[in-house]
């Protein structure tokens, strides 16, 4: 058993491992856990190693889970559901950086933190959906993610930093949903004004986002719900 492929195969087959196994990599070593190995997880450091991780601290196989795992092997990883990050308090920084074939990502409750660059040049991502316990997305989070042109802060996010929501293009402008009736901090850097359709607040908070630093740059793309 020398590779990943080898790895999945005991995985879905039942199959037993070897318990002097040595994995080569955080990936063989996520597999080697989820096969039932008893060793130390590493840290993730990709978005692959993220969704093996979560796996591992998730009791492993679960509804769902074998073609996400399939698509770990071969690299090509274009849907994760909230299913498949399910535990997760916070997306690492550059977890889903510079990923061109992810199209579409649900973030599961629980999650507080999105990590800066962690969907950077995500530039085919069409669908991303944030939790309610989302309270910080940090710099770059979805910065250069030009396919994604609708995108809903929830309520309890309280900051968003340089370049987070620089999403959209001026071909296919974003819209912007801001659920919280309170200002959340943002960077006057952090919306990229030339790919912007318009922002949408609360009814009545329309002048407090107006008014509000950093939001202000941005007055004449803010409207309220209906």
């Amino acid at each position: 058993m020398t590779n990943e492929t080898a790895l999945l195969s005991v995985l879905l087959s039942g199959a037993q491992i070897k318990p002097d196994f040595q994995p080569q990599n955080n990936k063989q070593a996520y597999l080697a856990y989820l096969c039932g190995l008893n060793i130390p997880l590493p840290e993730p450091r990709t978005v692959e190693e993220t969704l093996l991780y979560n796996l591992c601290l998730n009791g492993g196989m679960g509804g769902g889970t074998t073609g996400v795992l399939a698509q770990v092997v071969d690299g090509s990883i274009k849907e994760i559901t909230a299913k498949d990050l399910e535990g997760a308090t916070c997306i690492y920084q550059m977890a889903f950086s510079d990923r061109h074939d992810l199209e579409s990502i649900e973030i599961p409750e629980g999650v507080i933190t999105i990590g800066a660059s962690a969907f950077y040049y995500c530039n085919n991502l069409t669908r991303v959906v944030l939790p309610e316990s989302l309270v910080n997305i940090y710099a770059s989070a979805f910065a250069e993610c030009s396919s994604l042109t609708s995108l809903t802060i929830p309520a309890n996010v309280k900051d968003i930093g340089v370049q987070a929501l620089k999403i959209g293009s001026e071909e296919n402008p974003a819209t912007i949903t801001v659920l919280r009736t309170t200002p959340p901090s943002l960077a006057s850097t952090s919306i990229n004004q030339y790919a912007l359709a318009k922002i949408i607040v609360p009814k009545g908070c329309g002048d407090a986002y107006k008014a509000a630093s950093g939001w202000s740059k941005f007055a004449d793309y803010i409207v309220e719900s209906t």
